[in-house]
């Protein structure tokens, strides 16, 4: 309450923080008395900006493309599942990423790629011609036991029963010996072909 006003036109103004400051005019005449409301309205409150905006969401990577070409034809596989059937030629969408490619024939023995490399929205090509190849394989069986094995003269490091892969085309005589012991067969002649697998059988014998 105000006293001792002069009659006449007056401004009243209401502040507080954290409302919206207010201004009223009031006329008062001489010898009354006034009354006046004000009512205070809170300040509207706004978040702050941001100053960076947030990333966008990060999507998948996209597929890159494997095609295969082979001659004569040959069904291949991805890890071990099965994506074109008896085909010259095939596009397989793959996600990025290192898979192992299995090329197979019915007539040759299987060709392998391992750690073959799929990159987002890029082709790799890989190429096989199963008659034309430049190397065939062994497959050396011994029957009853073990024995280490040499090709043309010279150690393999490897004991059979295993599989010799990327020998050139043509005869090679395959030799076993173990200390010891008699390897009936040993050593034989055989004739390599281009992508196949030649079979030898030997027979592991005690010495009397």
């Amino acid at each position: 309450m105000f006293g001792g006003l002069a009659p006449g036109g007056h401004v009243v103004s209401v502040a507080k923080q954290g409302y919206v400051s207010q201004s009223r005019q009031v006329d008062l005449a001489a010898a009354t008395q006034g009354k006046l409301s004000i009512a205070l309205v809170p300040v509207a409150t706004t978040p702050p900006a941001e100053t960076t905006p947030p990333p966008p969401p990060s999507g998948p990577a996209k597929d890159g493309t494997l095609f295969v070409r082979v001659d004569p034809y040959a069904s291949i596989f991805v890890d071990d599942q099965l994506k074109a059937e008896n085909r010259v030629s095939a596009n397989i969408a793959l996600k990025p990423g290192r898979y192992t490619i299995r090329a197979v024939h019915p007539q040759f023995e299987p060709q392998v790629w391992t750690d073959v490399v799929v990159e987002s929205n890029r082709t790799t090509t890989l190429t096989w011609n199963f008659e034309t190849s430049d190397a065939g394989s062994v497959r050396v069986v011994l029957v009853g036991g073990w024995a280490a094995v040499s090709v043309d003269g010279v150690d393999t490091g490897k004991t059979a029963p295993c599989l010799i892969e990327n020998l050139p085309i043509g005869r090679h005589t395959i030799e076993l010996k173990r200390n010891g012991f008699l390897v009936d067969g040993s050593p034989r002649t055989v004739e390599v072909k281009p992508g196949t697998t030649v079979e030898a059988v030997f027979q592991l014998k005690k010495k009397p």
